[in-house]
Parts: C-alpha cells; sequence; structure tokens
C-alpha cells in the first residue's frame, strides 16, 4: 500500500459521516469508523462483500444499483440521491447519498466513494415546518374571515351609532330646547303669581333640562371621536393651549386661576381632538379646585427616552414620543379611583358643586389612545393631580388604524 493510499485512508477514517469505498464490481473496499459505528457492524462482516447483500439487503433499494454502475461506466457523479428505507438496527431512515469515481494516475483497479448522511431529523424539521406553516396559512384565512365578519359588523354597528348621533343633535335637543324656553316663559310672565315652591320647581327645571342637553352634547362628542375622519396635521399644542385658555378666560379670571406652561411641541395629529383633549383637562383642573384657594395649573413637557419607552407594552417603540404632563393644586382624590375616572360616565364627586357628566375623561382617553399614545393619573386627597399624557410626534405609518379604533 503506496503512501498516498495511506494517507487518504487516514483522512477517510476521521471524517463524522458514514463513507464507504466500492470497487468495479460494487463490493465494500472499506468503509469508515462512521459507518460501522452507524449501522452497528463489524469489517469483517463488511469488507469484501456486494454492497447490495449488506445487513440483510438493506440497501437493496431500486435505482442506487444503477446509479453507483453508472458512476464506474460513464465516470459521473450521484449528488444528494434521497433515500427512504427501514434498516433493521435503525428503523426507517431518511439518508443523502452522494458518490463518485475516484480517479488515480496509474492503473489500479477504479473505485467509488460513497459518502452516506443520516437526514432523518432534518427531514422531520422540515415536514413540521411545512405543517406549521400550512396550519398557520389555515389559521390566518380563517381569523381574516373572522376579521372581515367583525368589520362588516363594525361598519353595521357604526351606521346604528350615526343615526343615534342625528337622533341626539336633532330630535332629543329639540323638546329640552322646548322645555327651557316654556320654563323661562312661564318664570319671566307669571314671576309675581308664582310661589317660592313654584319657583324652585321651575328653576329645577331649567338647571336638569339645561344638564341633559349638555350630556347629549357630549355623548354625541364622544361618538365622534370614535368615528371622526382622520385628517392629520401639523398641531402645535402651544396654540392650542392659547386657544382654550382664551375659551377660559372669564372662568379663570373668576377662580384667579394662574396657568404656567412650558413650550409645547408640534405634532402630528387631529386638531380637533387635541381641542378637547386640552379643553377637558383645564377644564377639569378648574373645576376640582379648593374652596378659597386660586387653582395652580402647570403644564411641562419633555421627550420620552427610550428606556422609559421601552417599560411601556402600550406605545410603538419604532416611534418618538412626548410626554405632557398636567399637575394642579386641587382636591385630588384617592389613588385606587385612577383607572375608574376614565370610564365613561364615571364621577367620584356626588356633589352637584362640581357640575360634569362623567364624560370628559372618557374622552380624553378615547383621543389619546386614537393617537396610539397612552393617559394616566396619580392623585391623592387634598394634594391635587397629576396627569401624564403621551401621544407620538408622528404616527403616519400606523393612521390608517384609527378608522377602525374600536
Amino acid at each position: 500500500m503506496n503512501l498516498s493510499r495511506l494517507y487518504a485512508e487516514s483522512v477517510v477514517s476521521t471524517i463524522r459521516e458514514p463513507l464507504v469505498v466500492l470497487n468495479k464490481d460494487i463490493k465494500v473496499r472499506s468503509a469508515n469508523r462512521a459507518y460501522y459505528n452507524k449501522f452497528q457492524t463489524k469489517e469483517e462482516e463488511v469488507v469484501g462483500k456486494k454492497f447490495y447483500e449488506l445487513e440483510n439487503k438493506q440497501w437493496n433499494i431500486p435505482g442506487l444499483k444503477e446509479t453507483l454502475e453508472k458512476i464506474i461506466a460513464e465516470n459521473s457523479i450521484a449528488v444528494d440521491f434521497e433515500i427512504t428505507q427501514t434498516f433493521p438496527l435503525l428503523g426507517e431512515r431518511t439518508m443523502l447519498l452522494n458518490a463518485s469515481r475516484i480517479i488515480k494516475d496509474n492503473n489500479e483497479e477504479q473505485s467509488i466513494l460513497l459518502a452516506i448522511e443520516d437526514i432523518t431529523e432534518k427531514r422531520k424539521i422540515e415536514i413540521e415546518k411545512k405543517l406549521f406553516a400550512e396550519e398557520l396559512e389555515k389559521q390566518v384565512v380563517e381569523r381574516t374571515a373572522a376579521l372581515e365578519e367583525a368589520i362588516r359588523q363594525l361598519q353595521h354597528s357604526n351606521a346604528d351609532l350615526q343615526q343615534f348621533a342625528y337622533v341626539a343633535s336633532h330630535d332629543l335637543q329639540e323638546p329640552l330646547r322646548k322645555i327651557r324656553t316654556f320654563a323661562s316663559m312661564l318664570h319671566d310672565r307669571h314671576d309675581n303669581d308664582l310661589t317660592d315652591e313654584a319657583k324652585e320647581l321651575i328653576e329645577k327645571i331649567s338647571v336638569s333640562s339645561e344638564r341633559m342637553s349638555k350630556l347629549i352634547r357630549d355623548v354625541l362628542n364622544f361618538s365622534q371621536i370614535i368615528h371622526a375622519d382622520v385628517v392629520l396635521e401639523k398641531t402645535d399644542l402651544n396654540n392650542v393651549l392659547h386657544k382654550i385658555r382664551d375659551d377660559f378666560d372669564l372662568l379663570i379670571a373668576e377662580k384667579k386661576a394662574v396657568i404656567i406652561c412650558e413650550p409645547l411641541p408640534v405634532i402630528e395629529a387631529i386638531s380637533s381632538q387635541m381641542d378637547m383633549l386640552f379643553s377637558n383637562l383645564i377644564s377639569n383642573a378648574l373645576k376640582f379646585s379648593k374652596k378659597d384657594v386660586a387653582p395652580l395649573i402647570s403644564i411641562t413637557s419633555r421627550m420620552l427616552p427610550q428606556d422609559e419607552l421601552k417599560k411601556n407594552n402600550t406605545l410603538n417603540p419604532l416611534l418618538s414620543y412626548c410626554e405632557i404632563n398636567f399637575r394642579d393644586n386641587g382636591i385630588g382624590f384617592e389613588q385606587q379611583y385612577a383607572e375608574h375616572i376614565f370610564s365613561i360616565f364615571a364621577r367620584l364627586n356626588a356633589d352637584s358643586k362640581y357640575g360634569g357628566t362623567g364624560i370628559g375623561l372618557a374622552a380624553c382617553k378615547k383621543v389619546v389612545l386614537s393617537h396610539h399614545g397612552s393617559i394616566s393619573v396619580t392623585s391623592k386627597v387634598d394634594e391635587g393631580a397629576l396627569v401624564q399624557v403621551v401621544l407620538p410626534l408622528s404616527f403616519n405609518r400606523i393612521a390608517p388604524l384609527i378608522r377602525n379604533y374600536p
């Protein structure tokens, strides 16, 4: 045995995949240690034997014999010849065979080098992935159909709500307007003829009808937040605040309120909804002020750092957010009600001196969520409240989602 052959056989013996060297008669000339270990056999049971006769003819596979003989005859190669066979000691396995003729410079008998790779687990994983993909595709189809049905139902609900909005703005407001008008006429024309009890009852009619009218308007506004067409525009929150301060100038003067504000950012938003957000928050801060204490409202803003953004799983990490803080020195409330106050019609103070319909903060939450932000409040009794509003600077890429916001 020459040195080159010894070198070649040494290399073959160290390869981890099973290798077999066959002669022109497809008899085994040698095999490496990996082959013996894999198929649990010995050298004396393999060398010199027909490859197809080994281990109870486990290699007697249709097409394999022809492929190997063709390699000797035509100096061709076999690439990724895949078989699935039940082996006596291994069970059903999938093997990948690669073979080529060994070319020598002398006249020695030509041989075939056959490499055997067990890809059973690989094929199993591929099948599992395929089945998973098919199941996933099936679920996507089912979920898509369910989503389309939900959208149809939502569109139907939207139509009903739009009809409700029409009724609220016309049919319900008109009789209330008449009630207020007739109560006012009764008071003005027959004031001298009315007893004090009658005057008190007329006043209660007027107050109740006015409150009902405001409740209808607030519900209508709340409905419009959900279903408003999306018109995003650059919105300077400083201008929004200036406008709201003008709207409340008489109440601010009456309460001797002080509003301190740092410069606010410019964001992409639905401008009218930003007006509603600021109006409700400032209105609440003025409304729930302490008796004989001038309201102090502080409004500050900052960019939300990435580490804080990551902690809030309701925010999109791909967007930049600003945080706007509304702090007041009012009556406050117990922190356990921090979530409850954002529910529609929620009111913590039944005292009649604090007017309202319980829709303002619910509307604030709808506005903020429709802009893919977040809103929270921290408070203590008699120590005021801090409302934290987080809004993206821009959200064009996700704006269409607002149309289907629940």
